[in-house]
This record gives C-alpha cells, sequence and structure tokens, in this order.
C-alpha cells in the first residue's frame, strides 16, 4: 500500500507542474488537482450594498493614473519611476487608513486601488523588466511588505484572504491587474464609492470585448476564455458551463444568443500572456 502511494507521488507533482504551465482540460477538470493547486473557494456572496461610512480620498492616486496610464490601460513604467513621489504620497496615506470607518464600497474601492497601485510600486523597484514574474517569487506576490490601514500584507493576501473572501464577487477580478498583458485593462481612473459599480460593469465589458481574453469559434462550436476564468471558476459558477452562461452578459447579444442556442459548446482557455503591461523608455 506505502508502496503504491509513492507511486502517486510523483503523478500528483507532475499534474501539479502542469497545472502552472496551462494544462490539458482533462486535467483543469480534476476535482483533486483543483482542490490541491487552484486558489481556495470561497462563497459568492457578491458585493451587496453600500453601507454609512467615510468616504476615502483616492485623488493623489487618480493623477498618477490620468498621468502615466493611457485610456488602453498601457502604463508608463518609466514615467512612474522617475516621478516615484507621486505614488508614494498615496501608498503612505493607505498606510495610514482608518479601513473601519469607511462605506462598504469606499473600503472595497481602497482595496482594489491598493493592490493596482502596490503592483504599480512593486514593478518600478526593477527597472526594464518585461514581466512581473522576472522579480524574484519571494518578492513578489508572497512579499508580506506592503501597509494598508496600518496592517502589513501581501498581494496575495490582499486578494484572496480579504477581497476576495469577504466579497465573493466575480467582477473583482476585472480590476485586478497584476502587470500583464493578459490582465485586465488597468483604468486611468481610481476606483471610488459613488462610481464603483458602474466601473466593475464597465471593466467586465471591456474585458471580454478584447481577443486575448474571449472568443467565439461558431464553426468549431468553440469558446475561448481567459484563463481568469479557469483559475477562479468557482467565483464565478458552479462548472465551466455555469462560467460561460455569466459572461454572456457582457458579450453583444448575437454572440451571446449564438452561444447560447449551440450545442454541447467546448471550453478552452488563451495561453496567459504575462508580458508587462506598458514600457520602458
Amino acid at each position: 500500500m506505502i508502496f503504491r502511494f509513492l507511486l502517486i507521488i510523483p503523478t500528483i507533482i507532475i499534474l501539479g507542474q502542469a497545472y502552472s504551465c496551462r494544462p490539458e482540460n482533462y486535467v483543469r477538470n480534476l476535482g483533486f488537482i483543483r482542490s490541491q493547486f487552484y486558489p481556495e473557494v470561497y462563497a459568492r456572496n457578491g458585493i451587496g450594498d453600500n453601507t454609512p461610512g467615510k468616504t476615502f480620498d483616492n485623488t493623489d492616486y487618480g493623477i498618477v493614473l490620468k498621468r502615466y496610464v493611457n485610456d488602453d490601460g498601457s502604463v508608463d513604467y518609466s514615467s512612474i519611476a522617475d516621478n516615484s513621489s507621486e505614488l508614494d504620497i498615496y501608498i503612505d496615506k493607505l498606510s495610514n487608513a482608518d479601513l473601519d470607518e469607511l462605506s462598504e464600497y469606499s473600503r472595497l474601492s481602497v482595496f482594489l486601488n491598493a493592490y493596482n497601485a502596490f503592483t504599480l510600486k512593486l514593478i518600478t523597484e526593477y527597472k526594464g523588466i518585461e514581466s512581473i514574474k522576472d522579480i524574484p517569487e519571494e518578492k513578489r506576490w508572497k512579499a508580506k511588505r506592503w501597509v494598508l490601514g496600518r496592517e502589513t500584507v501581501s498581494l496575495d493576501q490582499l486578494e484572496h484572504e480579504i477581497i476576495r473572501k469577504r466579497y465573493g464577487d466575480p467582477r473583482i477580478h476585472f480590476a485586478l491587474v497584476c502587470a500583464a498583458k493578459s490582465c485586465p485593462k488597468l483604468r486611468n481612473e481610481p476606483y471610488t464609492e459613488d462610481k464603483l459599480i458602474a466601473q466593475l460593469e464597465d471593466q467586465a465589458r471591456d474585458f471580454f470585448s478584447k481577443e486575448r481574453n474571449f472568443r467565439w469559434d461558431g464553426k468549431n462550436n468553440t469558446v475561448y476564455l481567459s484563463e481568469i476564468l479557469d483559475w477562479f471558476r468557482n467565483d464565478f459558477a458552479d462548472g465551466e458551463k455555469g462560467v460561460v452562461s455569466y459572461i454572456s452578459k457582457y458579450l453583444d447579444v448575437a454572440t451571446a444568443s449564438e452561444i447560447a442556442q449551440s450545442q454541447n459548446v467546448r471550453i478552452k482557455y488563451i495561453p496567459y500572456n504575462w508580458s508587462l503591461n506598458g514600457t520602458w523608455k
């Protein structure tokens, strides 16, 4: 029995490696693999209604975004690095934020802005890199170095243990930007309490309007999706077909109708492009 178990271990390792390198569909859909190698699944509670509370001032971050991010979401990293004090002012403000006194929508806006602002800062610390993955792993997503509301967190903690766990709303995946071309577009305005829901909806529509995130091949009855929809499948729906049904509201009417009327739709995933979502001068 022990010998048989030892034989299974290399297989698990190989499958785990396959996961990180875009596994085939049969591997993606193995429950054991998903439970071991995919992000933890949280309840889909949704953002819910806003609550009374104060609003956080994101003006400083808005100035940075407006100056150095174009309408397509491309980032001028050189200019941010050369004018680092502008972003640092906002990051310092985040460190002293009293999150408990904020309204729910203002708090979520702060979380989303913080993740993106911290990521911008991280990239500018490694001038000339071509991908966030060029940064050593221990200094990337798991580095516990970012102060938010007087608590030090990693980018992973902020995304998974705070944002995903607390809100359980799939639209947050269209707002968090990890500096890659296959990420959602980085808006050149901050998320704010008064515009949050409209901004998230706009991000979702923009995301699925890009061929790098969604394609419909009617001739071959195949939907091509961003790997985000695989990695966080259960944040969107139960099962792959549920994911396709979820995104239909963000597609043009003709495409959504054609997919809905098709039988035995196949689902494939578009390889994630980790190239930097911006330029160095």
